[in-house]
């Protein structure tokens, strides 16, 4: 139940929120800071705040400079969105920057049209949670940051990567149950050795929806659907000891890709692997899992491969159904 427990980072939002965008009121190219003493600069700005501990928008903007639209100094705060719209108009334009942040919770945000939606550096236990960014150059970027939470967001349109881990120290960050579709990479991880990816849908991006390259080692991916990506599902690039398990890779341009022999992967737990939707094996024990392992390549072997699409349902507040089938099921309720 890993995925189950992680859930507690996203409490609150419902998956995959639509938020309805409301109009920019207003242009500038002034960028707004919450400063390191709780103020914010200059006056009048688009978010106030009544104790300096939330922040909230009251208005949205375009922004026309070349630098960030929302620069954030102060730690443990929460920034409330309120649906209002940040759009960028400027090439080379962060959305909302955090560098060096600790504790920031982001919600409630509509983030367009910037070179980066949302650029975290160096920062940590951040948390950006049931937001629209969409039609970005990156649409999240997390650069040498550790222990974050990217949850329960719509992450489309991005003309790189919508979400992009990097850096030595961008370990143990949970993307858990985000809407990840229609960007050109859906999920790219470099040279980061310890994230987890859970629940997410990873669908319809115009390149993998998944790719690790650079030394990206011990991650874990679990319940995600990677779904009708043109390029690969799955794509892997000297990295290793990485664990995918409860996966659906199905209907992809291809399925997966190791584009460097030699490493080696893990793609099943003790008892059960990932759906693949090429796999041609057969289920004579009627157990949920085919007879046969399912070959990546020489190193990269899942060898409990499932006979139908994954699901998890939670039946009560406590109690969490896991599903194996070829049937299409959207609920599951227990009386």
């Amino acid at each position: 139940m890993v995925l189950a427990s992680l859930l507690i980072l996203c409490t609150g939002l419902a998956f995959a929120p639509r938020i309805d965008i409301a109009e920019a009121t207003m242009s500038t190219d002034v960028t707004f800071y919450i400063k390191a003493d709780g103020n914010v600069h200059p006056q009048p700005a688009p978010i106030s705040t009544s104790d300096n501990v939330t922040y909230t928008f009251s208005a949205g903007w375009t922004y026309l400079g070349g630098n960030s639209a929302l620069v954030v100094e102060r730690d443990n705060i929460a920034i409330d969105g309120a649906e209002f719209t940040l759009r960028g108009k400027a090439p080379n334009s962060n959305g909302i920057t955090l560098v060096g942040r600790t504790n920031v919770t982001l919600k409630n945000a509509v983030i367009t049209e910037f070179s980066r939606g949302i650029w975290l550096s160096g920062s940590s236990n951040n948390t950006i949670m049931g937001s629209d960014i969409a039609s970005n150059l990156y649409g999240v970027e997390l650069d040498r940051s550790s222990r974050n939470a990217i949850c329960q967001n719509n992450i489309v349109g991005s003309s790189m990567p919508g979400i992009w881990l990097h850096g030595e120290s961008a370990n143990n960050n949970s993307i858990v149950e985000n809407n990840i579709t229609s960007n050109y990479y859906g999920v790219r991880i470099t040279e980061s050795s310890s994230n987890f990816l859970g629940g997410n849908i990873v669908a319809d991006n115009y390149n993998p929806g998944i790719v690790f390259t650079g030394f990206s080692d011990n991650n874990t991916i679990v319940g995600n659907n990677l779904t009708a990506n043109a390029g690969y599902g799955l794509m892997l690039y000297e990295s290793s000891d990485n664990l995918f398990y409860h996966n659906n890779v199905r209907d992809n341009g291809k399925t997966v890709y190791i584009g460097t022999s030699g490493y080696a992967n893990f793609w099943n737990s003790s008892i059960e692997g990932n759906y693949w939707s090429d796999y041609a094996g057969s289920d004579s024990t009627r157990d949920g899992l085919g007879d046969v392992p399912y070959a990546a390549d020489a190193n990269n072997t899942d060898y409990h491969p499932l006979m139908g699409v994954f699901s998890e349902f939670s039946a009560t507040s406590e109690h969490h159904v896991q599903i194996v089938s070829n049937s299409s099921i959207f609920g599951f309720h227990f009386t």
